[in-house]
């Protein structure tokens, strides 16, 4: 036969996709061409996750490709990657996560020492110091960009 190996490939992939991701091509949300990329990925477990985060993100073809999605924190994962690197699309969306994050670790803060290993208990320690250096950084960053 003279068809590309990879186009074989692909169409062989589309086998995979889910009733709803066809109805999301006919839709004209996602390409063929793109879901083919999301159905040759090793695990289809989380497909629809994944086909929302490649719709919401436009992801191209490459970085679809080079997904890792094994389970759903991988999915919420990628979705934070993406939005530092990029740029939130929202400031109000930065603001929050920022928020969320240091009430978090204010709420870990809380936790007794004594409920973690000597050697685990270095470790932190160690990281939590790097941690407020950045902290601090960051503040300072934030501090200088407010108007006067």
């Amino acid at each position: 036969m003279d068809m590309a190996y990879t186009t074989v490939r692909r169409c062989l992939a589309l086998d995979k996709a889910t009733p709803r991701s066809w109805k999301l091509v006919k839709e004209g949300k996602i390409s063929a061409f793109k879901l083919a990329m999301v159905c040759s990925l090793k695990s289809n477990h989380y497909q629809d996750k994944t086909v929302d985060l490649v719709i919401s993100s436009n992801l191209s073809t490459c970085k679809i490709k080079k997904l890792q999605i094994n389970d759903i924190e991988d999915v919420n994962a990628e979705r934070h990657r993406l939005a530092v690197e990029e740029g939130y699309s929202r400031e109000d969306s930065a603001y929050r996560s920022l928020s969320g994050w240091i009430h978090r670790g204010e709420r870990f803060l809380l936790m007794e020492a004594q409920q973690l290993s000597e050697k685990k208990r270095k470790e932190l320690s160690k990281r939590l110091k790097k941690l407020g250096k950045k902290v601090l950084n960051y503040s300072g960053k934030l501090s200088k960009q407010l108007p006067a």
